[in-house]
């Protein structure tokens, strides 16, 4: 008697599927101008706002494209301000001073002319607050400073000089002093004001 053992023997065979996932990186450049506001700035040797805006990391809005208005305080204005004020906001630690500051002299998507610099208009500056303008003959005040080079026209805006570093509404006790004797308080200095007479005329 013969017996036949039958073994069957079952192949496996697994499939590894790998999926690649490839992401894109999408990168937005602004165009920058040709004649920019940068540009006039280094025409009018307004190196300390220049270097201000750099430092504070928004020097782009000087050359970058679009439309703004720039105030930009002579070297004379921020040379009456107090020194250690202007050495301490120009320390890394206090870049958001420091930003602040240049930004609040900047009206961005708007070209404001001296001509349309009428008394009474108040502009929004970029770090969100307000620039009242006084203006009374050929005299034009912003927010306390008068406009001396107007109207230099560039690609992305217009350029205008003033006579004083128009400092935003915080308070120099909260910049980083590099100084133990936190001597954060504005310097009293000797500056000429500015009158400006207004005429209001109502017609019955």
């Amino acid at each position: 008697s013969t017996t036949t053992q039958s073994t069957t023997v079952t192949a496996s065979t697994t499939t590894s599927t790998t999926t690649t996932s490839t992401t894109t990186a999408t990168t937005t450049t602004t165009a920058t101008v040709t004649n920019s506001i940068l540009n006039r700035a280094v025409d009018e040797g307004v190196t300390q706002f220049i270097s201000a805006a750099n430092a504070a990391g928004v020097g782009y809005l000087l050359v970058n494209s679009g439309g703004r208005t720039v105030f930009a305080p002579t070297n004379r204005a921020f040379a009456s301000l107090n020194p250690s004020l202007l050495d301490d906001l120009f320390r890394p630690e206090n870049m958001m001073y420091l930003r602040k500051l240049v930004l609040h002299h900047v009206v961005d998507n708007q070209v404001y002319l001296s001509a349309r610099l009428q008394n009474g208009l108040v502009l929004e500056a970029a770090d969100g607050g307000e620039l009242d303008v006084v203006r009374g003959g050929d005299v034009i005040l912003v927010e306390g400073a008068k406009l001396e080079t107007r109207d230099l026209v560039a690609d992305n805006g217009v350029l205008h000089t003033i006579d004083l570093v128009i400092v935003p509404p915080f308070s120099p006790s909260t910049v980083a002093s590099s100084s133990s004797t936190a001597m954060m308080t504005t310097e009293s200095t000797t500056a000429t004001t500015t009158t400006v007479s207004t005429t209001t005329t109502t017609t019955t």
